[in-house]
């Protein structure tokens, strides 16, 4: 034993059944920069964060020591004696005397700082904006969800505003991106220093901008806020030598007076904003009026028509095998044959159908048409895993578990064929939930993708916990790759931390060949993009198949 505890890379300390440290290795020594004199005869406790000694991370030890657990393993924040953070995985054992009387703990400490310290910059880079810093949208997001039920808990009232910079294209087109770019960030460093600590500017991307106001009681208030922040916009800005005048529209939404919900609540702030951008006015309150929109309601009811008739097509993406360039399976993705309109893509109608609670019957007829096209292929040969995509409403459907259930005992094939799809977002709305649908999908065998992966917040412990499958690496990391280092890592570390949970490795978004490179040299298992192919109809992706694959025809 002593020569291992001398010799051992990890710190290993011998404490008393009071949390006295009786003896420290040199490894344990080294990492937290304390000698053996000054580490022997003091409690654990002095060494660790007061956060973790709060949280009673360390009376779990107790019950160790009382001989209630055998061993106990536990994530730690120590304070080295310079002053910094040392992260480390905790291992505790009880050791027990001739007579099975417990005599001591023996605590092994392996340093994992540098992971953790890689882990929260990837953090900060999946929810902040890469240009000026900001929030970004997703974290813009689970904010405005935290401030509402605070205003719940708390009973006052929150405004959101909604700002968008006017003309800001002629700005990129005079100034070049560069110069677009320096506005940007000055327009974020204004906003900040109109704002308290405690409220939260987030850049959703372009020019577009969010502003959570917690405990701004009334339209005043709110647009007080918003007048102060338009002039401050207003003071000279130079770019490339030259004086330029920023001016922006607000759109202003109260809670609770103009929604109940965070989705609702930026809809209608939105849509004041537009308003206010359309009249020319600077700053819009949201009105119903904003919200009544003719084409709208006609398309909703057309849509409702077209998925009663089964009028909606599906085309299918394939996916690959990264490094032999198999072709796996398919994504199935909806389209909208309209008479008028023509083939709309589902970012004109699936808003509608989610709004309109026609997602669920939507959703039960995409399956219902993939798996049966998966069927017929089969039937001639062609062998192909399919996937499709599930929102949050479909997951509470009561219909949906009897619908995938008909459906794969009305066709051959096997369900580990099929997976399902959810966005990060959908699992980071109610894990708990989320699980109740899940489960009996596993168990009857089919497949649980995590789809845009990359983009929300969700916990390891969630990814552990959950029937997962496979993580589908968001197509915003996956298609800048090659130009932006910082989407290369995060896409690089999420391929390891699939690897790392069994899961399976998919990303999305690949439109060039050297994104497709990467992706195989960095072992991602799977891929797709129009790179490799766009979505096709079922007759088109059956021609192009073929043709990669001549023993299928």
């Amino acid at each position: 034993f002593r020569a291992v505890f001398n010799r051992a890379a990890i710190g290993i300390a011998r404490i008393d059944l009071a949390g006295q440290i009786i003896e420290a290795n040199p490894a344990l020594q080294r990492m937290l920069g304390y000698s053996a004199e000054e580490l022997t005869h003091n409690p654990l406790a002095t060494f660790v964060h007061p956060d973790y000694v709060r949280e009673g991370r360390l009376a779990q030890l107790t019950e160790l020591s009382e001989g209630n657990r055998h061993e106990l393993q536990q994530e730690l924040r120590y304070v080295h004696k310079l002053g910094g953070l040392v992260w480390c995985n905790s291992i505790a054992s009880l050791v027990r005397g001739p007579s099975n009387e417990p005599l001591f703990l023996i605590v092994m400490t392996e340093d994992i700082t540098a992971r953790k310290k890689q882990e929260i910059a990837l953090e900060h880079l999946a929810l902040h904006d890469g240009l000026t810093d900001l929030p970004n949208r997703t974290l813009m997001f689970d904010r405005l969800r935290q401030a509402i039920l605070a205003s719940k808990r708390e009973h006052h009232p929150l405004a959101l505003l909604m700002m968008d910079l006017d003309r800001f294209k002629e700005i990129n087109d005079t100034f070049g991106h560069h110069g677009g770019d320096d506005v940007l960030r000055h327009v974020s460093t204004r906003l900040k220093g109109q704002l308290r600590e405690s409220d939260t500017v987030a850049r959703l991307g372009g020019d577009e901008f969010a502003i959570i106001l917690p405990g701004v009681v009334d339209e005043g208030a709110a647009g007080a806020t918003a007048a102060r922040i338009l002039q401050a916009l207003q003071e000279p800005l130079l770019i490339d030598d030259e004086s330029l005048e920023i001016r922006a529209s607000v759109g202003i939404a109260l809670f609770p007076r103009h929604a109940e919900d965070a989705d609702i609540l930026l809809r209608r702030a939105d849509a004041a904003m537009y308003e206010a951008k359309r009249a020319g006015a600077g700053i819009a309150f949201y009105t119903l009026e904003h919200e009544v929109d003719s084409s709208s309601l006609t398309l909703t009811f057309e849509l409702r028509r077209a998925i009663e008739e089964n009028a909606l097509i599906l085309h299918y993406q394939p996916v690959l095998r990264c490094g032999t360039s198999e072709v796996i399976g398919v994504e199935a993705l909806v389209r909208w044959p309209h008479p008028r309109h023509g083939l709309l893509a589902p970012d004109r109608f699936i808003p509608l159908a989610e709004q309109s609670r026609l997602i669920r019957p939507l959703g039960r007829r995409v399956i219902e048409a993939a798996v049966q096209q998966q069927d017929r292929w089969w039937r001639v040969g062609i062998t192909l895993r399919m996937a499709v995509n599930l929102s949050i409403r479909n997951l509470q459907d009561p219909e949906l578990l009897p619908c995938v259930t008909r459906v794969l005992e009305m066709y051959t094939v096997p369900p580990d064929w099929l997976t399902v799809e959810i966005t990060e977002s959908t699992l980071m709305a109610d894990a708990e939930e989320t699980l109740k649908v899940l489960a009996p999908l596993k168990a009857m065998g089919v497949r649980v993708s995590i789809d845009d992966f990359g983009t929300g917040f969700s916990s390891l412990t969630n990814l552990k916990r959950l029937p997962i499958d496979e993580l589908k690496i968001d197509k915003t990391f996956v298609t800048d790759m090659p130009s932006k280092k910082k989407d290369g890592l995060i896409v690089r570390s999420t391929i390891d931390l699939a690897h790392a949970l069994g899961l399976v490795a998919v990303a999305e978004g690949v439109e060039e060949a050297s994104t497709w490179a990467m992706l195989s040299a960095q072992g991602c298992d799977l891929a797709q993009g129009y790179y490799l192919c766009r979505p096709l109809p079922a007759a088109e992706f059956v021609r192009w198949y073929q043709a990669r694959s001549p023993k299928a025809a």
